[in-house]
């Protein structure tokens, strides 16, 4: 073997190993990526300096939780503002509507009847 020979075999050693590593550090990569998700899904416990940070399932419970606690109010809002039979928000402003347009109509007529100003 000649030193070009050894040459070459070393130099297509170091781009193997070199290929390896580039393809290591860009698979790691990935998967810190991924760990990171998990992480986030699963959560993680305190530790010094750090908060807790609650997993998927603890957060959808105090969602649930909270949904749960204004479902009456969101009941009450529901129920004044859609009619029904005369006992919501929504049926006083249409009475309200309705007396306007009335008076809207009467103060015509009566501008009718008046003398016009020059």
């Amino acid at each position: 073997m000649t030193v070009l020979e050894i040459v070459g075999i070393a130099a297509a050693g170091v781009a193997f190993v070199t290929g390896v590593l580039a393809l290591s550090r860009s698979a790691w990569r990935g998967m810190r990526r991924i760990m990171h998700v998990v992480d986030d899904l699963a959560g993680s416990p305190a530790r010094d300096g750090v908060e807790a940070r609650p997993g998927i399932m603890a957060r959808m419970t105090t969602l649930e939780t909270q949904v749960g606690s204004i479902r009456p109010q969101v009941e009450v809002i529901h129920h004044e503002v859609l009619p029904n039979e005369g006992t919501s928000l929504r049926d006083e402003v249409t009475r309200n509507t309705e007396r306007l347009a009335d008076h809207a109509n009467r103060l015509t007529r009566i501008e009718q009847r008046l003398p016009e100003e020059n």
